[in-house]
């Protein structure tokens, strides 16, 4: 890829907004570009997806056992959500 088709694909992660938002953009999360678009460009949906997958599971699985329980669940349900997003697209 040159750079100008690099820096082309890099824009399309410059409109992040940077509200620290717990579930959906942890402050530590958000940047110049979104992991998740970044990871998908590099590894392919199919990675991504199962990557999702994994992160649900590892969110229901310690869900219980931590102080938040509902933000972990809502954490689950965001990748799960994910995972959906890219099956049907």
């Amino acid at each position: 890829m040159d750079s100008e088709a690099r820096e082309n694909k890099s824009l399309k992660y410059m409109n992040i907004d940077e509200a620290n938002e717990k579930v959906n953009h942890p402050k530590h999360y958000v940047g110049k570009y979104e992991c998740i678009e970044v990871m998908e460009d590099i590894y392919g949906k199919k990675s991504v997806i199962e990557f999702c997958r994994c992160n649900a599971f590892k969110y229901l699985w310690r869900a219980e056992k931590k102080n938040n329980e509902i933000e972990d669940l809502k954490k689950a349900r965001w990748y799960i959500d994910k995972m959906i997003h890219y099956l049907e697209n």
